[in-house]
């Protein structure tokens, strides 16, 4: 047994891992577990501090984890990839990469959850029913809100006449405003 099997660390696999284990990114776009998400980066950056404390030399060990190196078997995440020694320095900026790249690709990951039918899957038919119930609802109060903004555009577009008439005396119709409007528009310019 070498060090890194000896490692106690949830994130690093005491036995072989199963033939269905997939990749953090696709567990999470099938999912959409945002929990299991956080606890997921919270665990890689435990590994990760964990990993940097053991120094050798000027070197520390670290890895570059990303989410297709995250293995989740059994609802269980696991590390496939390497650790590796690395310059004191370069470990922050190996940390640094690797947030990036793992909310990157979680915040994708959910984003096409949200948008694709695994979302659907998850829901009951019960849960199904009453979203197209809301749907309907939903449907019904923006006819309303079109209705109401309608009226409310008519009336507006009526204040404006009005408004208009009072800046020339004895105007009565749109044809009579354009006209006025024709003879004195240069004056404005």
């Amino acid at each position: 047994m070498n060090f890194i099997e000896e490692y106690n660390h949830s994130l690093i696999p005491k036995t072989m891992l199963n033939a269905d284990a997939e990749d953090l990114e696709t567990y999470v776009q099938k999912t959409g577990d945002i929990d299991f998400a956080y606890a997921v980066l919270g665990s890689i950056n435990d590994l990760l501090q964990q990993l940097s404390k053991i120094k050798s030399n000027d070197l520390r060990l670290s890895a570059k984890i990303n989410s297709k190196n995250i293995l989740v078997s059994n609802d269980k995440p696991y590390f496939i990839g390497e650790i590796e020694w690395a310059a004191e320095h370069e470990v922050f900026k190996i940390i640094m990469s690797t947030n990036m790249d793992i909310c990157n690709s979680l915040q994708t990951s959910l984003l096409l959850y949200e948008s694709t039918g695994w979302r659907d899957a998850a829901f009951t038919p019960e849960d199904l029913s009453l979203i197209e119930k809301q749907k309907g609802h939903i449907k019904n109060l923006e006819t309303k809100i079109d209705s109401l903004y309608d009226n409310l555009h008519e009336k507006n577009e009526e204040i404006f006449e009005k408004g208009v008439r009072h800046g020339f005396w004895n105007i009565k119709t749109k044809e009579e405003i354009k006209e006025k409007y024709e003879n004195y528009k240069h004056l404005e310019d």
